[in-house]
């Protein structure tokens, strides 16, 4: 069985970005660039079929975990994402 563990509420990128700013302390600039110049920038990892494929199916569903597992989130995706980006920094990975 495959099981998708997530949040249970999506967040834009744009959100997610967000945080990760904030809790990184970062002013570094979003730069929002069409599918085909990621293709463009990035050729030996990317391919425009892979990057539309996350485009239009990056927001996964916890409903079968939830049935089967009785998974039930603790954290918020945006605290989530701040807890893990802290450990990193406690850390020195970042």
């Amino acid at each position: 069985e495959i099981f998708n563990i997530s949040c249970e509420k999506s967040i834009t990128l744009d959100q997610y970005f967000d945080v990760a700013r904030e809790v990184l302390k970062s002013t570094s600039p979003v730069e929002h660039v069409s599918n085909e110049e990621i293709v463009r920038r990035h050729p030996d990892e990317t391919s425009e079929g892979g990057i539309r494929y996350l485009v239009e199916h990056c927001c996964y569903d916890i409903g079968k975990a939830k049935r089967m597992l009785g998974y039930s989130p603790q954290y918020s995706m945006e605290q989530g994402l701040t807890n893990s980006l802290e450990w990193c920094l406690d850390q020195g990975l970042l």
